[in-house]
């Protein structure tokens, strides 16, 4: 969703030309900034593939990597999952957002 809301935003600020935060059809009929479109696309299809170095680097992998780096890697990975989920913001009942949950 993040992703999703990246180019939303993005298109509407590239769209928007007199700049009233809001986007009519007539000024998405006139948009015209393809390069944006081509750059999102770009960055959509490359968040699909880790970078292999940054992804060896964090699994404990590399050229001749012993497997004590690789179970050091597995260690502070599992360590880092168990603090965050620990939290206490995850342990707690979530609000009644919608008024048809009780009903």
């Amino acid at each position: 969703l993040t992703l999703a809301k990246y180019f939303v935003d993005g298109f509407i600020a590239r769209a928007d030309t007199n700049e009233n935060n809001k986007v009519t059809l007539e000024e998405i009929i006139k948009f015209g900034d393809f390069s944006f479109i081509d750059r999102s696309i770009q960055i959509a299809l490359s968040m699909g593939y880790p970078n292999g170095p940054t992804f060896s680097y964090l699994t404990g992998g590399s050229r001749g990597s012993r497997r004590e780096d690789q179970d050091r890697a597995v260690v502070v990975w599992l360590t880092t999952l168990n603090t965050f989920l620990d939290n206490p913001v995850y342990q707690s009942t979530p609000a009644t957002l919608c008024a048809l949950a009780g009903q």
